[in-house]
């Protein structure tokens, strides 16, 4: 072999080498791309996830404190006189031991109002659903004619 066939040679082989090495960071840069972006749609999953376990477990609670607040009413509906004035005055349970952890309970208070348009008897209630709590104030008013028949609410939700 002489010199200028080796000189051939050795070039040949340098070109074929740094073919190979300009592979490697582009397959690094590549394989960083595609675990940025996986890590953007996981955390965005995530996100979206808490979300909507965080507005499930407030509408539970909405529907705990209107189911309370039913239950006041029928109630009243019995006995207009009842009035339970202590604040959380009585409970449901929604689920076994549901008040002790405030996981599902509603606590209920009425007034002792005598449910006249200038004096209504007013129900509140709220429930609870794991970290979450909601309020409603329900506002009674019964007819004139004095046989205990609720003849309007009101209801609106008490927010802090």
């Amino acid at each position: 072999m002489t010199y200028n066939e080796f000189k051939i040679r050795l070039k040949k082989i340098n070109q074929t080498t740094r073919n190979g090495v300009a592979t490697l960071p582009t397959i690094i840069a590549l394989g960083v791309l595609v675990l940025a972006i996986g890590i953007g749609i996981s955390t965005a999953s995530l996100s979206e996830l808490f979300t909507s376990e965080g507005q499930s477990q407030s509408q539970k609670a909405l529907s705990y404190a209107e189911a309370g607040a039913r239950e006041a009413m029928r109630r009243i509906a019995v006995n207009k006189t009842y009035s339970c004035v202590s604040q959380n005055c009585y409970s449901i349970p929604f689920i076994s031991n549901g008040c002790s952890s405030n996981d599902a309970c509603a606590y209920i208070s009425v007034s002792s109002n005598s449910g006249s348009s200038v004096d209504p008897k007013v129900v509140t209630s709220t429930g609870y659903a794991g970290l979450y709590a909601r309020t409603l104030r329900i506002t009674l008013e019964f007819d004139a004619s004095d046989n205990g028949q609720i003849s309007s609410s009101t209801w609106a939700e008490i927010t802090n």
